[in-house]
C-alpha cells in the first residue's frame, strides 16, 4: 500500500539505496528504509538533506517530492517528474482554450461544485451548532444568490468577481465554527495570524501539489488555466483544479479542531506568523495521509470530467452532486 512519507527532524537525510528510500541519522547504526514500491509522495519541512542522485532517482518512479518550506508554504518547491507524453491531449486543451464560450461553460460549472459543497459544509454546521443557525443561514443564503448568479454570466472577468465575493461570504460564515480562541477571524494568508489560517495555507499548499501531479500525470499544461489568468510562475489549470478540493480541505480543518485533534497548544507564534509546532504536524500529516486518499480519487474523477468538457463543446460538467464529507 502506497504511503506518505513526512521528514522534519533537521538531523535525518535521505538517500535512495537500490530500490529502497534510507533514512540516515548521525551516530544512527541501523537506518531505517522503506521500499520504494510503498511510497507514493515525501514531504521534507526543515533542512534535512536530500541528494541530486536520489531525487532523480525518485522521480523516475513517479514518487513525487515536496520540499515545504514551514514558513512560508505558498514558496514550497514541487518535484513531480517527467511531464505526460500525452501532445494530442495538450493541444486539445490548447484549441479549447481558445474558445470563450467553452471556458465560460467549465469555469461556470467549476464554481457552482465549489459553491454547493462550500453550502453543504456550512449547512452541516447548523445542523451541528443550533446557536450559530443565523450567521451560518446569512452565509448559506448569499452562496445560494451566487450560484443563481453563475447561470447568466457571460465573461470570464464577472466569474471571477462573483468567486471573489462567494469566498468572503463562505469564510463569514465559516469562521463562525471554530472556537474564539482560536482567533480566526477571516482569512489571513502571509503571513498567517492564527491557527486555522496555518493550516488553511499548508492544506492549500499541499492541494496544489495533488492537482499538479496529477494534471502531469495526465499529460496537461498545468500553467493553462481558465478561471486563473496565464501568469508568470503560476500554474493556472492547477489553480483552477484546487478550487474543485478546496471545500474538501476546509472540512478537514474544522474537522481537526472541533474534535480537538489539534489545539492552540500545537502552535506557536513566530516573527513570521503562526505554525505547527512538530507535535501538532505530527498530527496533522497523520490525518492527511488518510484523507489525501480520498482526495486524490475526487480530483482524478472531476479533472476526467474536464477532459470530456475539453474534448466534447456540447458536454456539461455537473456541479449539482452534494458530497459526504465524513469520509476520513
Amino acid at each position: 500500500m502506497s504511503q506518505l512519507v513526512y521528514l522534519a527532524n533537521d538531523e535525518y537525510s535521505l538517500v535512495v539505496e537500490g530500490s529502497h528510500l534510507r533514512l540516515h541519522k548521525p551516530e544512527q547504526r541501523l537506518a531505517p528504509c522503506i521500499p520504494l514500491s510503498e511510497i507514493d509522495q515525501v514531504i521534507l519541512a526543515g533542512t534535512c538533506s536530500l541528494d541530486s542522485l536520489s531525487l532523480r532517482k525518485l522521480c523516475a518512479q513517479g514518487i513525487s517530492v515536496l520540499l515545504l518550506d514551514p514558513r512560508h508554504p505558498a514558496a514550497s518547491a514541487y518535484c513531480i517528474g517527467e511531464f505526460g507524453g500525452n501532445l494530442p491531449r495538450r493541444w486539445q486543451q490548447h484549441q479549447w482554450l481558445i474558445d470563450e464560450t467553452s471556458q465560460l461553460r467549465f469555469v461556470q460549472a467549476l464554481l457552482g461544485q465549489r459553491l454547493r459543497e462550500q453550502r453543504h459544509m456550512l449547512q452541516k454546521g447548523m445542523a451541528e451548532r443550533p446557536s450559530l443557525r443565523l450567521p451560518l443561514f446569512q452565509a448559506c443564503n448569499q452562496l445560494t444568490e451566487r450560484l443563481n448568479m453563475l447561470k447568466t454570466q457571460t465573461s470570464l472577468n464577472s466569474l471571477r468577481g462573483i468567486e471573489g465575493a462567494a469566498s468572503a461570504s463562505f469564510f463569514n460564515g465559516y469562521q463562525q465554527l471554530f472556537a474564539p480562541s482560536l482567533g480566526f477571524r477571516k482569512r489571513v494568508r502571509r503571513p498567517p495570524t492564527d491557527p486555522v489560517n496555518a493550516v488553511l495555507s499548508l492544506g492549500y499548499t499541499l492541494l496544489l501539489g495533488e492537482c499538479l501531479r496529477l494534471l502531469i500525470s495526465l499529460g496537461f499544461d498545468p500553467w493553462l488555466g481558465s478561471l486563473h489568468r496565464p501568469a508568470y510562475n503560476r500554474p493556472s489549470l492547477a489553480c483552477d483544479l484546487q478550487e474543485l478540493g478546496r471545500g474538501k480541505v476546509e472540512y478537514l480543518i474544522w474537522h481537526l479542531f472541533r474534535k480537538r485533534i489539534l489545539t492552540q497548544h500545537h502552535f506557536s507564534e513566530h516573527e513570521y506568523g503562526c505554525r505547527l509546532t512538530k507535535e501538532g504536524a505530527a498530527l496533522f500529516y497523520r490525518d492527511w495521509a488518510t484523507f489525501r486518499k480520498s482526495l486524490a480519487s475526487y480530483l482524478e474523477h472531476n479533472t476526467h470530467r474536464y477532459i470530456r468538457l475539453s474534448g466534447n463543446r456540447n458536454s456539461t460538467i455537473q456541479s449539482g452532486e452534494e458530497r459526504d464529507y465524513d469520509t476520513f
